[in-house]
């Protein structure tokens, strides 16, 4: 049986470089957008955004089959567990799912707080900050749990490329023996 082992500290370094990166690329796109209208800005603000997070997302992966740190040390996405590389449409999903669903469910919460003074409205923002609270501590008790299993294993160091199946791997690296 073969065994393909990534070592953890390339795929946390390839994490950390990609949030790197991302801060530095918002950095200069915040500032060639600071001379246009504020309200423009205000009104379209939060799509700008989250167009630029999408292509800072997915054109790295249609193209390289990885994000840009991955692609520092040599790392691409692939197929669990065949190992073949990860579709066009699998990427692409990987893609709206950690960009996307992220960004709609605070449009949502967004849109709920700001509706109407009435019982109706309270009732509903009182509902789903219940259920967002939940969520979120779901979602952060489901990662502290994936993390460890990725700190014993080396493999999924996110919950998004588990529930996708899609691996990292190293193309250059030979896979271990068992």
């Amino acid at each position: 049986m073969t065994k393909y082992y990534v070592r953890r500290v390339d795929q946390l370094d390839a994490i950390l470089l990609d949030d790197e990166l991302y801060s530095l690329l918002n950095l200069h796109y915040r500032k060639a957008f600071k001379y246009f209208p504020n309200s423009l800005l205000v009104r379209f603000g939060p799509e700008i955004d989250i167009l630029f997070k999408f292509l800072y997302g997915y054109l790295p992966l249609q193209t390289l089959r990885c994000s840009f740190g991955q692609s520092l040390f040599h790392l691409k996405y692939q197929k669990y567990p065949s190992y073949e590389d990860a579709s066009d449409s699998k990427l692409r999903l990987f893609a709206v799912v950690s960009v996307c669903l992220p960004w709609f469910w605070n449009r949502l919460f967004r849109r709920l707080i700001s509706l109407g003074n009435t019982t109706y409205s309270h009732k509903t923002l009182d509902a789903s900050y219940a259920l967002e609270s939940k969520f979120s501590t779901f979602y952060q008790l489901l990662t502290l749990v994936n993390f460890c299993i990725f700190l014993q294993t080396s493999a999924f160091p996110t919950v998004i490329e588990i529930t996708h199946k899609t691996c990292i791997l190293s193309p250059t690296r030979n896979p271990l023996s068992e």
